[in-house]
Parts: structure tokens; C-alpha cells; sequence
């Protein structure tokens, strides 16, 4: 983290307001008074780095204005950038940025560039051709309602003409006709420090951001160099690679019993009927729903420190007045750290568990004492932190 990040705020008038989740020693809130390569100020409270797994900034700027024709820009490290203008020759493009002004990034560092507006009626279309294996360039032409797209070599781009090679032939084709240009993959970038999201829905995959005057000057991934204004910062994510939700992991073995040939898999991110989990009241965007008769194993190879969720029976498998009854056991490397009895009516419990040097983490739902089949445990958030 040595080099992670350097930031003073001196005397730049009303310090930002800001919400800080950790790790371990819960939320603080205040103004945020310094940040340095070990740890932040908050208030009064000084929180080591590496607790910190997100600044949120309570009170940003309000969004510079849209941008007038949404140029987005998809660098290889994912970052995205928006703008209202772009030129690009053999080795460098420009973007100018209503957030950031004018942004400089080498060819060899895009994924991609949407030369248009975001369509809904062709964003699917443009995932899939985004999506695609190819080891060419790619032009993507908007035919009325339609993308059509062609492989060969991506070159200048100018305010009216995008230069395309194909079979060794230059064709200008008109800008106007351009939806998209896609770069053949380029090579890995090194994996990120943060996720800087700002205002006008960028984000930013960066590996360095350090403090000068009122901006922060940042270092992506991928290279590429950036000023941002303070103003701008709507979140800094340091959570990677110190959490990760179990949705997010397939697991190594998934054991079920049907029941009248019918088996009810594990839902990922999902409430037991439909919707998000909810318990309690509460909606979780993550987590996992899992019927009775299922136990789930997850490696964990000993790299994470606990284990977090909220548990219960979701609001939405109320049956007729009668919301499930399960037994849980939660195991690590086949010893329990946790066995209880879900009823329905239960308040949602938390829970906490120290998962130090577990290989194998297992999650066993089993029937409640009504040994009623259409049971579901919800875990809402269910992460893994080290």
C-alpha cells in the first residue's frame, strides 16, 4: 500500500463530508481530514488503511453537465470514461470530458469506443459484438435498427471519417455511420489498488491517486493519467481483494435432495420466488437463497478472516401465513461454527464468524422441525473478508 495513496487536504475551505465502511471497527462519518499511505482521519477518528473498504462522499458536487453526444470510452483495465468529443491518430486519443477535461490515453491502452449515445434498443446487440472473440479490430456500423460489424485494422479518427483497413485496403466511412470501434485485446494490466467512481457515471480502475492543490492526480491500471477535481469523487473503493461476497464464487461442490425428482437449486443475488433477497424489510442486491436438503462448499484456502451475513427466512416465502423452518449448520473444514434451528417469525440475525485458516467453508440447510419441503434460507450479504 506504500504507494497507494497521498492525500492532505489542507486549507481548501469546508472539508468533504464522508460515510467510511471497514473492515473491523465498523462506519465512521464526519469530515474527512486526511489520508496517507496507512491510514485516514475521519473527525477525530484515525482509521488504519488497511480497514478501510470504502469512502463515500456525502455531500459531491453537483454532475457537471451531460455530455452532448456520450462518447464512451472502455480503457483495458475497464475503466470508462464519457465525453463530447474524441480524436484518435496511430498511437493516441483524445478525449475531452465535461468531469475531466481533456483526457490523453495511448491507442494500445482502449478496449473500446461507442462513437453514440447508449441506444437500449441496441445496447444488447452491442454487448454481444463486445463480447466476441475476435484477434481484429472491429467496426460497428448502425444499420437503422441494427448493428452490423466488420473485422480488419481500426485507424485515425477525425470529426467526420473513421479509417478502417480492410484486406489491405483503407475505407473512410463516415463518422455518423460509426456506433462503436472494438480494439483487439490488448494486453493485461495490472490489477488495481481502488475503484474511483465519479460524477457522470465514470469510473476509474486505478492503481495510484495522490493529492495536488484541489485535484487528485491518479494513475490507472492500464497507465493512463489523469486529473480529477476533487469535486468530482463520489466514491473510492478500496474493498478489493479484502472482501467478496459468495455469489461471486462458484462453489467447489453443490449436493442436493430432490424431492419427487425435483431439485431446487441455490439462487445467487435472488430472493426463493422472485425479486431481491429481503429480511426484515431490508432488500440485499447479494447473497444467496438456498432450499432445504442443500449444502454448498466453498474453497476459501485459508486466505479470508470472516465469514458475514444476515440470516433468516425471506420476507416473500410467506405460504399461507407460514414463512419456513429450517436448521443451518455452518461448518469450516467439517468442524460446526455454527448450528441453529430458522424459524419464520424470527427477527433476521447477524452473523459473525472467524474463519482464520479455513480451507473449506460448508453450508448445510437442512429441514426444520415441521419438516415442511418448500423451506428457503436467505443470506442476505453473505461475504467473506480477510
Amino acid at each position: 500500500m506504500a504507494c497507494l495513496l497521498w492525500m492532505v487536504w489542507a486549507v481548501w475551505g469546508d472539508l468533504p463530508q464522508v460515510q467510511v465502511e471497514t473492515l473491523k471497527t465498523g462506519q465512521a462519518a464526519g469530515e474527512l481530514k486526511q489520508v496517507t499511505p496507512t491510514q485516514i482521519v475521519v473527525g477525530n477518528r484515525q482509521v488504519p488503511l488497511s480497514d478501510v473498504l470504502e469512502i463515500r462522499f456525502s455531500n459531491p458536487a453537483p454532475a457537471a453537465p451531460a455530455t452532448v453526444n456520450g462518447v464512451e470510452v472502455i480503457l483495458n483495465d475497464d475503466s470508462r470514461l464519457a465525453g463530447s468529443k474524441i480524436t484518435l491518430n496511430a498511437t493516441e486519443l483524445k478525449l475531452t470530458s465535461a468531469e475531466l477535461g481533456t483526457i490523453t490515453a495511448r491507442k494500445n491502452t482502449i478496449r473500446s469506443i461507442r462513437f453514440a449515445a447508449n441506444d437500449t434498443k441496441l445496447d444488447d446487440a452491442w454487448q454481444k459484438i463486445l463480447a466476441r472473440d475476435s484477434k481484429k479490430d472491429v467496426i460497428v456500423v448502425r444499420k437503422d435498427s441494427k448493428l452490423d460489424f466488420l473485422a480488419g485494422v481500426a485507424g485515425a479518427v477525425d470529426e467526420q471519417f473513421v479509417k478502417f483497413l480492410v484486406d489491405g485496403e483503407e475505407v473512410p466511412v463516415k463518422r455518423e455511420r460509426v456506433y462503436g470501434l472494438i480494439y483487439q485485446p490488448p494486453a493485461a494490466t495490472g490489477k488495481p489498488q481502488s475503484v474511483i467512481e465519479l460524477q457522470g457515471d465514470i469510473t476509474l480502475q486505478s492503481k495510484q491517486i495522490v493529492s495536488k492543490d484541489r485535484n487528485y492526480e491518479v494513475i490507472l491500471a492500464s497507465g493512463v493519467a489523469l486529473t480529477i477535481p476533487a469535486t468530482q469523487v463520489r466514491t473510492i473503493d478500496f474493498s478489493l481483494g479484502k472482501i467478496r461476497q459468495l455469489s461471486q464464487m462458484k462453489p467447489s461442490d453443490v449436493q442436493y435432495v430432490p424431492f419427487w425428482d425435483h431439485v431446487w437449486e441455490y439462487r445467487k443475488d435472488a430472493g426463493p420466488l422472485s425479486g431481491p433477497i429481503t429480511l426484515g424489510g431490508v432488500a440485499y442486491a447479494k447473497g444467496l437463497s438456498i432450499h432445504s436438503k442443500t449444502k454448498l462448499t466453498f474453497r476459501l484456502q485459508g486466505e479470508y478472516r470472516l465469514f458475514q451475513a444476515v440470516m433468516g427466512i425471506d420476507d416473500m416465502s410467506d405460504d399461507d401465513g407460514i414463512r419456513g423452518d429450517v436448521k443451518v449448520t455452518i461448518s469450516g473444514d467439517g468442524k460446526p461454527l455454527l448450528e441453529a434451528d430458522v424459524l419464520g417469525p424470527d427477527a433476521p440475525r447477524k452473523v459473525d464468524l472467524n474463519v482464520t485458516g479455513v480451507r473449506e467453508l460448508q453450508i448445510l440447510v437442512d429441514f426444520g422441525g415441521d419438516l415442511d419441503i418448500a423451506d428457503w434460507l436467505s443470506l442476505g450479504d453473505a461475504k467473506v473478508l480477510k
